[in-house]
């Protein structure tokens, strides 16, 4: 892990120096090393818990909001309709519209308790998001429960009252999640893009599980084993929408140095 997380750093500082990114944080991190007291590693190590500590819980809602579309089919197709009726064919989705979409992204003594000095207490999301009296019908797929909490994740959490949370995905209090607010987009613009622009099914005669017991591995997150997927473009259109973002984001991936057109 030394290398690998060394290494990127490495690139990412001689990036910077090269005025290809001088925004990203290996870069300024090495610039700002003399007032900070940061040795190499521990810089290395930084930028290493930014890139991990939001790629995995991405990754794992995103693949289990992709088998829940397949064993869901009409929750499937309220989102296209919310979708298809904000864009048409030749626009993709934005982060800026979040708020108009709620289907698609619809998170001492106490209590007659006496916790002593030095306790430790921790939030257990999935005793929580499994409560019946706080989430009716927890067990099931229903984005439709979220749509009345017009707040972002960020701001609900902020509020303070945890009865008036939208949920506890990304932990409470002074622990909670610093990076609540890049999570949240980055889920909103893969999944709402990915509906927009294909049918996602199981293959015929296959039923995929949704098991939490059986149908998901990992500890700390959880996220599905491999299940049978097919995806289907929406229209011809749309793969060419696609095609042309990916040649107008070409400016902004070559300023990291490693973008490489496809054969």
């Amino acid at each position: 892990m030394d290398k690998l997380y060394c290494g990127l750093s490495e690139a990412g500082v001689q990036r910077g120096a090269q005025g290809l990114n001088p925004n990203n944080l290996a870069y300024k991190l090495r610039l700002g090393e003399e007032s900070t007291g940061l040795n190499r590693h521990q810089q290395a190590f930084i930028c290493a818990v930014a890139l991990e500590g939001g790629t995995d819980i991405v990754a794992a809602v995103i693949l289990t909001c992709l088998l829940a579309l397949i064993t869901h089919p009409a929750a499937q197709k309220r989102a296209h309709e919310e979708l298809d009726a904000m864009y048409n064919e030749e626009m993709l989705p934005r982060w800026q519209d979040e708020q108009v979409l709620p289907f698609v992204r619809a998170n001492d003594h106490y209590g007659g308790y006496f916790l002593p000095k030095g306790s430790q207490l921790f939030c257990i999301a999935w005793a929580i998001h499994t409560n019946a009296e706080r989430y009716e019908d927890p067990e099931l797929f229903k984005p439709e429960r979220f749509i009345d909490h017009s707040m972002s994740m960020a701001e609900s959490l902020a509020q303070g009252d945890p009865l008036r949370r939208d949920h506890f995905a990304f932990g409470a209090g002074r622990r909670v999640c610093p990076g609540i607010q890049k999570a949240e987009q980055d889920i909103f613009i893969a999944i709402a893009r990915l509906l927009w622009a294909f049918d996602f099914s199981a293959p015929a005669g296959v039923t995929a599980s949704t098991d939490y017991s059986t149908a998901f591995m990992g500890e700390g997150v959880r996220i599905p084993k491999k299940f049978p997927l097919v995806i289907t473009p929406r229209s011809q259109r749309r793969v060419q929408t696609i095609e042309e973002a990916m040649i107008s984001a070409r400016e902004i991936f070559s300023q990291y140095g490693t973008y490489r057109a496809a054969p």
